[in-house]
C-alpha cells in the first residue's frame, strides 16, 4: 500500500510540473487516476506473478577444503546439490544448486554462500529457470535471494503463466526432516534476516571430493560423521 501511495504522489507532482499555472496539489479522482495509469499499449505485456516452489535434494557431489582464518576454522565448498522441485509449474523439475563459493566458519557456525541455480524439464532437459543465488546464515540454514530468468511460459491463468525476470527470496534448511530442502517464496518459519561481510578463501589447500546420495533425514544422520571428523550440515 505504501508503494502505491508513493507512486500516486509521484504522479500528482508530475502533473503539477506539467501545468505551470497550477500551484495546488490535489489527490486524483479514482476513476481518472485508473485511466491515467492504464493507457493501452504503454506498458506492453506487464505481469508480476507471486510464485512459490520447494526443492528436496537427493544427491550431492561434495567438494570442499579447509583452512584457518582470522576468526576461526573454515570449510570452503564447491558442492553441487541435485534434486527435484515442485510448486509453480515454471519452477518445477530437476533442481540443481551449484556452489560458486560456500564459506562456513565451523568455529562460529556461520557463513555465506554464492551459487548457480538451474531448473530443467525432467524429460527434455530444457532449462526452465536459472539464476545466481546469494545467501548467508547460521548452521543449519541459509537465507538469500535468487536473481535470474524464468524461460518456461507455464499455463493457465495470468498468475501461473508467462516467463520473465526472476527475483526470489529463498531459504535452505540442511536439517529438515525431509532432507536438505530449498524453499522459494512463501512464508518463513522465523524472522531471521542475516547479513554478512566476507572475503578470502583457502588457496593452496587440497580439496576433498566425493559423491553421496541423500535420503530423508540425511542431515541428522550425517551430522555424526565426516571424512574429516568434523561435520557441519553444509559440508558432508
Amino acid at each position: 500500500m505504501l508503494r502505491a501511495t508513493c507512486i500516486t504522489l509521484g504522479l500528482i507532482f508530475l502533473a503539477c510540473a506539467r501545468d505551470e499555472g497550477s500551484t495546488k496539489v490535489t489527490a486524483p479522482n479514482d476513476a481518472a487516476f485508473a485511466t491515467e495509469v492504464a493507457n493501452a499499449g504503454e506498458g506492453g505485456n506487464l505481469h508480476t506473478d507471486d510464485v512459490q516452489a520447494r526443492a528436496v535434494f537427493n544427491h550431492v557431489h561434495a567438494k570442499f577444503r579447509e583452512c584457518d582464518g582470522e576468526d576461526g576454522h573454515y570449510f570452503e565448498g564447491r558442492n553441487v546439490f541435485t534434486g527435484t522441485s515442485t510448486g509453480d509449474s515454471r519452477l518445477s523439475g530437476d533442481f540443481e544448486l551449484a556452489a560458486i563459493q560456500d564459506l562456513f566458519n565451523v568455529t562460529t557456525l556461520y557463513g555465506p554462500q554464492t551459487a548457480n541455480i538451474t531448473i530443467r524439464d525432467p524429460s527434455t532437459r530444457r532449462v526452465k529457470a536459472e539464476g545466481v543465488a546469494s545467501s548467508t546464515g547460521h548452521d543449519p540454514w541459509l537465507i538469500g535471494t535468487i536473481v535470474g530468468v524464468v524461460r518456461d511460459q507455464g499455463g493457465g491463468s495470468e498468475e501461473t503463466s508467462g516467463g520473465g525476470k526472476w527475483i526470489a527470496n529463498f531459504r535452505v534448511n540442511y536439517a529438515d526432516p525431509a532432507g536438505i530442502v530449498v524453499t522459494i517464496g512463501g512464508l518463513g518459519p522465523d524472522n531471521q534476516m542475516p547479513a554478512t561481510i566476507f572475503g578470502g578463501g583457502c588457496p593452496g589447500a587440497k580439496y576433498t571430493e566425493f559423491d553421496l546420495d541423500l535420503a530423508p533425514s540425511s542431515a541428522s544422520t550425517l551430522s555424526a560423521t565426516s571424512t574429516t571428523g568434523v561435520w557441519r550440515h553444509r559440508f558432508p
